[in-house]
């Protein structure tokens, strides 16, 4: 199958990079010129758009492009007419994985890499994600405990997806419980990196597990702004605490993305920290996004 982006959605990507190249700005200052006007964006996203691996699909993704097309220099539309009708499909089980990248085929050669087809030994049931700010505003530490649920008889593997803001050559440390930590593939194009996890023994149809895994050897150049959590499926129950080291942010958001779109609401701390909950969600995915 060829994966290689449409002919619009190249078109727009190479439109946005030689508008970036001309004039001469680093994503960084794009996300911090694009969060001042109110429409704030990942570095990462950015990343994608620019390279094609991703495409702005919803009405906030549409808002940044009015913006970017301001700060580049180009007409109104420049960007957005280049884009094409949309891409979303209903999620099907064959293409549940990629949905979590927001793009068809950026997981599914990964997957093939280790040899999965797909995630479908395994289904998570819950997810509780942990994450450390350190005082210097990078992550210092990322964990979670998620509880599984066999889908088919010996069913023992299951398949960690993580983006990775900033390029890497090494295999990040993962530390383990409940299971033993498998082959991984990594996309620098992407971001997009894809961890095998396999438990101790294969479980029954039904039989459910415990898996815990952390990260601390996360390399960020830049000050943290936002924290997503993803669902390929429906989950029962998820949350997510970041913890900050010292004063938390001034201004703190809950963020959920799925098929009806973006939808936001602001939170207020509690003490040093900020947390969520989300029941009955998914696919998409819900985070915290926040402004210091």
């Amino acid at each position: 199958m060829d994966r290689r982006p449409s002919t619009r959605t190249s078109d727009f990507a190479s439109t946005l990079d030689a508008a970036i190249r001309e004039r001469g700005l680093t994503l960084a200052e794009l996300r911090r010129r694009l969060e001042h006007l109110g429409t704030p964006i990942s570095e990462s996203a950015l990343r994608f758009w620019r390279t094609g691996a991703r495409r702005p699909e919803h009405r906030h993704s549409l808002d940044v492009l009015d913006n970017l097309e301001d700060i580049l220099g180009l007409g109104r539309g420049d960007l957005t007419a280049r884009l094409g009708p949309s891409r979303r499909l209903r999620r099907s089980r064959a293409d549940a994985t990629d949905s979590i990248a927001g793009t068809p085929g950026v997981l599914q050669p990964l997957l093939e890499t280790i040899g999965c087809v797909d995630l479908a030994e395994l289904e998570r049931l819950s997810d509780s994600v942990v994450i450390e700010i350190g005082a210097d505003r990078r992550i210092r530490s990322a964990s979670n405990r998620s509880l599984w649920r066999s889908r088919v008889e010996g069913g023992r593997r299951l398949m960690v997806p993580l983006s990775i803001d900033s390029p890497t050559e090494s295999r990040p440390t993962i530390s383990v419980r409940g299971a033993e930590e498998g082959r991984w593939a990594y996309d620098s194009a992407t971001g997009w990196a894809v961890w095998e996890l396999l438990l101790p023994r294969g479980l029954a149809i039904g039989e459910t597990a415990v898996v815990e895994y952390s990260c601390t050897d996360i390399v960020d150049t830049e000050d943290v702004t936002h924290f997503a959590c993803s669902a390929e499926r429906r989950l029962a129950h998820a949350g997510l605490w970041v913890r900050f080291d010292g004063d938390p942010p001034r201004w703190n958001e809950r963020i959920e993305e799925d098929d009806t779109g973006l939808s936001t609401s602001v939170i207020s701390p509690m003490g040093s920290s900020v947390h969520r909950t989300v029941q009955d969600f998914g696919p998409g995915l819900f985070g915290l996004r926040w402004t210091w």
